[in-house]
């Protein structure tokens, strides 16, 4: 396994910028999830850490060395697809084989079949080992794919949205393999995806890549209780954080014409404010506003509600019985509240 450093990596096709200016440091045996919607450069960067792109300007670097100018087989890089690419005509043993068989490496005939069966115990697929792809359901075809990329023994795992094809209840069951795995064989692992769930439960950090620009990097708790930008604040989240504007005077920050709460901060003006959905608190009086929209969740329901010219989301959990087109009241709590600034959306509350 090794340690990954992205040095000031840009990218562009054309005049358009995919990249600009990534700087990462990921650390030996960390499992790193990349998230962020789609178009934001995920896959190139992901091609770029193989060798299968060329990067702009910026290094590449794999412990201590710079591996450029390297070939990606010469990386010792092993890439996880979105959609499975195996050989029809070839039973699944030989197909986890070919990485072995076809590699510049001379490996005995023995030293394939024992890792080839090491590997397939692992992933507890090694009764599908004499049967063909066109056997396989898409989640046993996606478990072959890990095991052909993991029977190289990489220096580096890169997975490129492996689970996007492959319905929700089989999803989770393969978040938990594709954790238990990595945690087993401690290699380095970079996971692309635009679902939030796989980012934060399976990255130890995550890093928010959006429109080519590294927003931010951190603990899944981190990002979720500190966005660094409204940005990040809005995609982070089921629904996304609300986002209004609102006003500071004097140490008292107002929304909706309602003072919330004192802020310890020098700023004056205009500013956005941000709070999240499962935070707001409804009430028999408060802030007023109309419900439009209802979406019934099982245990909770989300309201959509229009405060003047805003839509916010509410969740709610059954304390009160709201209705579309129902008028509600609600607060929201001064310990909840996030500022940003109006221009920026750059985060000064809290610091």
């Amino acid at each position: 396994m090794s340690s990954v450093i992205l040095e000031h990596i840009r990218k562009s096709y054309g005049n358009k910028t995919v990249l600009e200016d990534i700087n990462l440091s990921i650390e030996r045996g960390e499992l790193f999830t990349i998230l962020g919607p789609s178009g934001a450069g995920k896959t190139t960067l992901l091609r770029i850490i193989a060798g299968l792109e060329k990067q702009d300007s910026g290094h590449v670097i794999f412990d201590d060395e710079i591996v450029d100018d390297l070939e990606p087989h010469d990386r010792r890089v092993a890439m996880v697809f979105q959609i499975p690419t195996l050989y029809p005509h070839l039973r699944i043993y030989d197909n986890i084989a070919i990485p072995l068989v076809r590699g510049k490496e001379r490996i005995s005939k023995s030293e394939v079949k024992e890792r080839v069966t090491r590997i397939v115990k692992l992933l507890q697929i090694d009764d599908l080992l004499y049967k063909y792809p066109s056997q396989l359901s898409g989640g046993e075809k996606q478990r072959v794919m890990l095991a052909k990329a993991l029977v190289r023994n990489p220096r580096v795992f890169l997975l490129d949205e492996p689970l996007s094809n492959v319905d929700a209840m089989l999803r989770l069951e393969m978040r938990i393999e594709i954790a238990k795995i990595q945690k087993k064989l401690n290699v380095t692992t970079i996971y692309v995806t635009h679902n939030q769930a796989e980012a934060l439960s399976l990255g130890d950090r995550v890093g928010i890549l959006m429109q080519g620009k590294l927003m931010q990097i951190g603990k899944p708790e981190e990002i979720y209780s500190m966005p660094e930008n409204i940005d990040v604040a809005k995609f982070i989240g089921s629904p996304g954080m609300n986002i209004v504007e609102g006003e500071l005077r004097n140490g008292s920050l107002f929304v909706f014409g309602t003072k919330i709460t004192e802020i310890d901060c020098d700023a004056n003006g205009k500013v956005l404010v941000g709070f999240r959905p499962e935070n707001v608190i409804l009430s028999r009086n408060g802030i007023e506003g109309e419900v439009v929209l209802k979406e019934f969740c099982g245990d909770f329901c989300i309201l959509y509600v229009k405060i003047r010219d805003d839509i916010i989301a509410i969740k709610n959990y059954g304390s009160l019985s709201c209705e579309i087109h129902n008028t509600v009241y609600f607060y929201i709590p001064s310990n909840r509240v996030y500022i940003f600034t109006l221009n920026e959306g750059r985060r000064i509350w809290p610091r």
